[in-house]
């Protein structure tokens, strides 16, 4: 029987950083089958491509239908910033501590759609409505869904993160083009197909959680 390779130093007996193996197990196939890995990267690809329209439409959609300023366009993202910051900090670490990371994906992925649909209106405190909301489905969808596969990635870790990566990058390019062609006949349409790729994203998250027992929160 072979051994399997080993990255801890004879002299120290303890792990080597310099050391590297490439397991078994690597190709891009067989890091699919881990548990949920599949879903959570389909899932991954389909919150970078709602952002991504999201972010192309915007501007055009404020600016040539709505008249706004650009004070008021940034004062649109400080809010939405700020938000951000609040849940992924103290809020998202009080919370995890009574929900599990799948449970909070679902909630987060339906806040962030429904705050994407609200964008599709000419009311002015709807959209700031609307900002808070992406915010909030925001801080709590990405740090937790990176924390989900790199929980479900075992020693396949640096594999999957590069695959997420690839996945996020291919969805931004997507997007952006999408979004851009499809501006002129869709416009506030734009923000609808953002929520639906989020409410997609929910089912997602109830697939992997029903896939494997959550071990809690990583907070």
């Amino acid at each position: 029987n072979q051994t399997a390779p080993s990255c801890v130093s004879v002299a120290t007996g303890r792990n080597d950083p310099s050391c590297t193996i490439t397991p078994k197990m690597s190709s891009m196939g067989m890091v699919l089958r881990l548990p949920s890995v599949s879903m959570l990267l389909t899932a991954s690809f389909l919150v970078n491509l709602a952002f991504s329209i999201f972010y192309i439409a915007l501007p055009f959609y404020v600016v040539k239908e709505l008249g706004w300023s650009p004070v008021k366009m940034a004062l649109f993202f400080v809010l939405m910033s700020l938000v951000m910051v609040v849940v992924e900090g103290p809020v998202l670490k009080r919370v995890s501590k009574f929900c599990s990371n799948s449970v909070l994906i679902m909630g987060g992925g339906l806040v962030l759609g429904i705050g994407f649909a609200m964008l599709d209106t000419r009311l002015d405190a709807t959209i700031f409505s609307a900002a808070v909301l992406i915010a909030v489905g925001n801080g709590l969808v990405w740090p937790l869904l990176v924390a989900e596969l790199s929980d479900r990635a075992g020693e396949q870790q640096g594999t999957v993160q590069g695959l997420a990566g690839g996945t996020g990058a291919i969805a931004n390019i997507i997007g952006l083009l999408v979004g851009g062609i499809l501006y002129s006949s869709l416009q506030g349409w734009l923000f609808i197909i953002s929520g639906l790729l989020t409410f997609l994203l929910t089912l997602l998250a109830l697939y992997a959680r029903r896939s494997k027992p959550t071990r809690g929160a990583v907070y």
